[in-house]
């Protein structure tokens, strides 16, 4: 085997391996706040805009519908698999205006 074909072997094996944990880390980050239910995500954007100081505080919220979350989120159990769950969920979005 040449070193250049040997290299090449090598370099792919990286990026799959690169790849690979790319996928895998948004499964396993925190990210935003999931909820179940649209009461429960705007009663924690409340909470945080409360927190803040209140409305005038410049902090924002929104609720944004998925339909799918990772294994371990918002009542999906960690055994779920790669795929997740299935279903309707909030994900808490906030912002400082």
């Amino acid at each position: 085997m040449t070193p250049t074909r040997m290299l090449t072997r090598i370099t792919l094996g990286a990026v799959a391996a690169a790849a690979a944990a790319v996928v895998a880390a948004p499964m396993a980050s925190a990210g935003p706040p999931t909820y179940r239910s649209l009461q429960e995500c705007q009663d924690a954007g409340f909470a945080q805009v409360g927190a803040a100081g209140g409305a005038f505080s410049g902090k924002q919220f929104e609720c944004e519908k998925t339909y799918g979350v990772p294994a371990g989120v918002a009542g999906c159990p960690t055994t779920a698999g790669s795929s997740g769950c299935i279903g309707e969920y909030y994900i808490l979005r906030t912002k400082d205006a």
